[in-house]
């Protein structure tokens, strides 16, 4: 482990290396504080525990995509990148998502995104869609391209229980189109 790093960021990239090769389930604390070369104690200054700790590896990860493509990007150019990184970590998605509360600390991480990204608390639903379909793309091995997740998920939302066809599509499409900064003002704009 690299001497230069702070302990929060060595339990970080020791939650990391390990669910790149198993579940969250399988991961003991006393493994990340041997492999991060610290103490018990340590370990709980900084995270409540492992599914804290792993829920902080997750958000820190996908928050990558707001460097990528900048603060106000388009959703579809987030949602891609987005997308683009947990296929790039398949392996760390892969094994959180097999533990029982991958569910909650992939939808925690989205929910937390989106509240900095447009101070807006995702919805239930929105999170839910993102979660099902990472699961699908998950289980058929990352094999769908990112292109078609973005559809997937986003016709997913809400929305997609009461417009239908070319009208869906339309919707879709200008959704899309909005950047961070516009959806912002369209969300805290509207009484919740």
């Amino acid at each position: 482990m690299n001497a230069n790093l702070s302990s929060r960021q060595k339990i970080l990239a020791s939650i990391n290396e390990l669910l790149c090769r198993k579940n969250l389930t399988s991961i003991k604390v006393t493994a990340l504080v041997k492999m991060s070369g610290i103490s018990h104690q340590t370990f709980y200054r900084y995270f409540l525990d492992k599914y804290d700790a792993a829920e902080q590896a997750c958000y820190e990860c996908l928050h990558t995509a707001r460097m990528v493509v900048g603060a106000d990007s388009t959703v579809k150019d987030q949602t891609v990148c987005i997308l683009n990184i947990v296929k790039s970590h398949s392996a760390f998605f892969k094994h959180l998502l097999a533990d029982p509360e991958g569910d909650q600390i992939i939808a925690k991480s989205l929910t937390r995104l989106s509240n900095e990204e447009i101070n807006f608390r995702s919805p239930s639903p929105i999170t839910s869609a993102w979660v099902y379909c990472l699961k699908v793309w998950n289980d058929s091995n990352y094999t769908i391209p990112v292109d078609e997740m973005y559809m997937k998920i986003i016709s997913c939302y809400p929305i997609g229980e009461v417009v239908f066809g070319p009208h869906l599509k339309q919707l879709l499409e200008k959704y899309g189109s909005y950047t961070m900064s516009e959806l912002d003002t369209l969300c805290n704009s509207r009484p919740r």
